[in-house]
């Protein structure tokens, strides 16, 4: 009988690795901040350029 494979089997057995496990949890921290600042600033309306003057911060476009 074939085992399935998903992505929660493959991110369980990755978990394991101590060193793997702190990586993901500081990058799903990170995600989990730029939600709420995205959730925060849409609740106010508030585009980037205006959080970005709001927080003091030059607003700036990188064009290639």
């Amino acid at each position: 009988m074939k085992r399935e494979v998903t992505i929660d089997s493959i991110l369980k057995e990755e978990l394991k690795d101590p060193e793997f496990r702190r990586e993901f949890e500081i990058e799903n921290n990170k995600l989990e901040i730029a939600v709420k600042i995205f959730k925060i600033r849409e609740k106010l309306g508030w585009t980037r350029s205006k959080l970005a003057t709001a927080m003091g911060k030059k607003v700036t476009i990188n064009i290639e």
